[in-house]
């Protein structure tokens, strides 16, 4: 017993005061937000009660893969701010896909996944340097190579055994989902969700200590960034870039530029792709940066939502001229 901890996790299903200190765990984890703009109503309550019992302090965040990583990233961040500015403090995803199969993982590959993991967690580590970031997923998405690789920790969930007690739990074998060390093994959400984490509790807490100084606009994803996460979510989604050669409809509003590709055919547009991307990276970024300099000038704040927008307009505007360019020099020709 001496070489393990314990940790709870809650979320807005346990919307009441929970009673820390009769859990005997040593961390206790708490929903902080969710996709782009959701924020678990109760995680303010939640952590002030973790805190006030003496666990070490930790939030998750629910992901959505078929969604921008920053946006996810900087939405989170802003959830956690408070709490986890120069304190103790742990950081997870939490990734795994919806119960009905659809929504969150719709339209990603697992390469995609793995992608959006990387990116979320790089991008909470900047927001909060020296504090540790993982990962919570199950044995499907280890199996389909969901780890992204640049995670702190491995928390998994599995449930062979219901009911379990904490001293049960830490006499059975420690899991190794596809070969994979685990840092945590969540065994039970009866009658709550419990995990044994494979460190002692002093190791655990030497483990979590960092305390970082963080900037109030830290969570603030770069215009490239954005630039990138914008592409890559038209690629994904078929907004701009495909699928090329079989349209379904000619409004020029509803699809952006698409229509326009299709006069050019697959193989030049396969062949021109880098360059393509390339000017939606710089459309995306001048958008922002007219949107930033508008900003400053009125003395606003442009957020990470506004940003989304305006670097969407931009690389749009951007793709949309050159379809017109090369409609033109097709007909020309």
């Amino acid at each position: 017993m001496a070489d393990v901890s314990f940790a709870v996790d809650v979320s807005n299903n346990q919307a009441s005061h929970q009673p820390w200190r009769s859990f005997g765990a040593h961390l206790g984890f708490a929903k902080a937000s969710e996709g782009q703009h959701s924020h678990d109503d109760w995680f303010p309550r939640h952590i002030a009660d973790v805190k006030a019992g003496g666990l070490i302090p930790g939030g998750y965040h629910f992901a959505w893969p078929n969604q921008p990583a920053v946006l996810e990233a900087a939405n989170y961040a802003s959830a956690v701010r408070t709490a986890a500015s120069n304190s103790l403090f742990v950081h997870a995803l939490d990734l795994e896909r919806y119960p009905d199969g659809a929504r969150n993982y719709a339209g990603v590959t697992s390469a995609q996944v793995r992608q959006y993991a990387h990116d979320w967690i790089a991008a909470v580590k900047r927001s909060f340097p020296g504090q540790k970031v993982g990962i919570y997923t199950s044995g499907d998405d280890i199996a389909a190579g969901h780890l992204p690789g640049n995670e702190d920790f491995l928390w998994y969930p599995a449930y062979p055994v219901q009911g379990r007690s904490f001293a049960q739990a830490a006499t059975a074998a420690r899991p190794a989902p596809s070969g994979h060390a685990v840092w945590g093994w969540q065994f039970a959400s009866v009658p709550r969700d419990q995990t044994v984490i494979y460190q002692s509790p002093a190791a655990l807490r030497a483990w979590a200590g960092g305390t970082p100084t963080v900037q109030e606009d830290d969570s603030m994803p770069t215009a490239a960034e954005i630039a990138e996460a914008v592409y890559q979510r038209f690629t994904q989604t078929g907004a701009v870039f495909g699928p090329i050669d079989n349209p379904t409809t000619t409004d020029d509003k509803t699809v952006g530029p698409r229509p326009l590709f299709w006069e050019i055919g697959k193989d030049a547009f396969q062949a021109n792709s880098a360059s393509q991307k390339g000017l939606a990276q710089i459309g995306a970024l001048l958008g922002v940066v007219t949107q930033l300099l508008a900003a400053v000038k009125d003395g606003s704040v442009l957020t990470p939502e506004q940003a989304e927008a305006a670097a969407v307009a931009g690389a749009d505007a951007a793709l949309d001229k050159l379809g017109q360019t090369l409609s033109n020099t097709l007909k020309e020709n």
